[in-house]
C-alpha cells in the first residue's frame, strides 16, 4: 500500500504563526536524597498553545548559566505519569534523564503527550476498550495531535534565548 505524501502533509500541517501564549513558573531541581537544590541547574514548568485549542504542558531542565545550549525534546512512552517519568527519580533511575541531559549541557524538554499525564482526558480517550468503536479515529487524531505538539515545542524552543536554534534534537522512549 503506497502512502500518499500529500495526504500526510495535509494531516500534519499546522499554522506556525499561531500565537504560543506561553506561561512559565520556576520549579527547583532538587536532590531526592537530600532535598537540596542541585547546583548549576534550573527547571521551569511551561505551557504554550498548540493546534485544536490544546495547550502543551512541558518541563524544561537546563544549566542555570551560560548558553545558548543545545536542546533535546524528550517524549515519554505509554505511561500515565507522562513527562514525570523523565523528571522524577525512581529506585531504578535515581537521577532522572532530564537531569542527566541538563548536567551534560543540554536544555532537556519533557512534554506530556496528548492524552497522557496532565493532559489525560476525563473520558479516558486513550484507553483501549472493546466498547470504543471510535477508538481507531481517536487514536489517529491523538497521534496527529502529538506530532503537532512536538512541532509546536520546536516553535517554542526557538523563542528561548537559552536554546541554540541549530541544535534541537529528539529522544523518544
Amino acid at each position: 500500500m503506497a502512502i500518499d505524501e500529500a495526504l500526510l502533509r495535509h494531516l500534519y500541517a499546522y499554522d506556525r504563526t499561531l500565537p504560543l501564549v506561553p506561561t512559565s513558573e520556576v520549579d527547583p531541581v532538587t536532590n531526592p536524597a537530600t532535598r537540596q537544590a542541585v547546583p548549576g541547574l534550573r527547571r521551569e514548568r511551561v505551557t504554550f498553545a498548540s493546534t485544536h485549542d490544546e495547550r502543551v504542558v512541558a518541563t524544561l531542565t537546563m544549566p542555570s548559566e551560560g548558553g545558548p545550549h543545545p536542546a533535546v525534546i524528550m517524549q515519554h512512552g505509554s505511561t500515565a505519569s507522562g513527562r514525570h517519568a523523565m523528571t522524577t527519580p525512581t529506585p531504578a533511575a535515581p537521577e532522572p534523564l532530564s537531569v542527566q541531559w541538563a548536567k551534560a549541557g543540554f536544555v532537556a524538554v519533557t512534554v506530556d503527550a496528548y492524552g497522557f499525564g496532565s493532559r489525560e482526558g476525563a473520558d479516558n480517550r486513550g484507553r483501549l476498550t472493546p466498547t470504543r468503536p471510535d477508538l481507531m479515529y481517536r487514536t489517529r487524531d491523538a497521534r496527529i495531535q502529538g506530532v503537532q505538539d512536538l512541532m509546536r515545542t520546536v516553535d517554542y524552543l526557538l523563542t528561548r534565548s537559552e536554546v541554540r536554534a541549530d541544535a534541537i534534537g529528539y529522544h523518544g522512549v
